[in-house]
């Protein structure tokens, strides 16, 4: 690793088929983890990723993820693979084939400890919350998605109303410095429950800050002890594939606020990269991602439409 890193993402990459009603297309590239770190490295962040991956990926990795810091990859017999299932409402569900080992603490390598930025952003429960913790007492800069913590990628959906479940998402919780969801994870998550008490759930047990994306309704903003802020979405010009649409978002959030510790402009910059990916289809491959200029230039554009 030559240089300091950006950001540094943490969960497993997978072999992933996509069945929608009417197609299916794979096995391809896929994960929050694999999406975050193309599209970040894409618009000229300096990422590296801890990950478990074997011979079935290594391929995607060399040719789409060539550009993000291996030293945190993790050789194992195989990658986590499954189906990731799209029903006609546009909710999806995943069902795991096989899952490659937890990431625990001690696979952090200790050279990616001079990051400030971390995003975990787990399929299914695989980050052990030693991995949260170690990192939030260290004082950086802890952005946890909940999608698998209990969200929409989990097999299994442990609601802040389970015992379980609440006991994962305190701790998860206490040692983050950003909540970061979709509102699909949080039916699942907080069932019935609205935005503003599930963000004081969330406060009641530690946490800050609450992001949650809304769609095409764009992004909510809460933090604690301040009034809630609704952040709208970026129209796509031509939207023909929402696949990877919050991964990205996620990662353009994290690349703007590695640069500049400013929440809402975050947000926008998380909007204006999701409406470029969704733009393009093929799943998580360099062709789809967008350059800097590319999401400058759409950022620029939504405001001279405005003015």
């Amino acid at each position: 690793m030559d240089k300091q890193l950006d950001v540094v993402v943490i969960g497993n990459i997978i072999n992933e088929t996509i069945k929608f009603p009417n197609k299916t297309i794979g096995p391809v590239l896929g994960s929050p983890a694999a999406y975050s770190s193309l599209v970040m490295s894409a618009v000229g962040t300096r990422v590296g990723l801890v990950s478990y991956y074997g011979s079935d990926t290594s391929e995607w990795m060399s040719q789409q993820l060539d550009d993000v810091d291996h030293t945190g990859l993790i050789l194992h017999e195989r990658s986590t693979t499954n189906f990731l299932h799209y029903r006609k409402d546009g909710t999806k569900y995943v069902e795991y084939v096989y899952k490659a080992p937890d990431i625990f603490a001690k696979d952090i390598p200790r050279e990616y400890l001079d990051c400030d930025y971390f995003y975990i952003c787990p399929m299914d429960y695989e980050v052990d919350i030693s991995v949260n913790k170690m990192l939030y007492e260290m004082g950086k800069n802890v952005v946890v998605d909940l999608g698998g913590y209990g969200g929409a990628t989990s097999k299994e959906y442990y609601t802040i109303f389970d015992a379980k479940g609440d006991s994962i998402l305190s701790e998860v919780a206490k040692y983050s410095t950003i909540i970061k969801a979709s509102r699909e994870d949080l039916t699942h998550i907080a069932p019935g429950m609205n935005l503003d008490s599930i963000s004081r759930y969330f406060f009641s047990k530690g946490a800050k800050i609450c992001v949650v994306t809304l769609g095409e309704k764009g992004s909510y903003l809460k933090k604690e002890g301040e009034q809630e802020v609704q952040i709208e979405s970026f129209m796509a010009d031509n939207p023909i594939d929402f696949t990877g649409a919050g991964d990205s978002f996620g990662a353009g959030f994290m690349a703007s606020l590695s640069q500049e510790p400013d929440i809402n402009k975050a947000i926008i910059y998380g909007n204006a990269v999701a409406s470029l990916v969704i733009e393009k289809t093929r799943g998580c491959i360099k062709e789809r991602m967008p350059s800097f200029n590319d999401v400058e230039n759409r950022i620029n554009q939504i405001y001279e439409r405005k003015m």
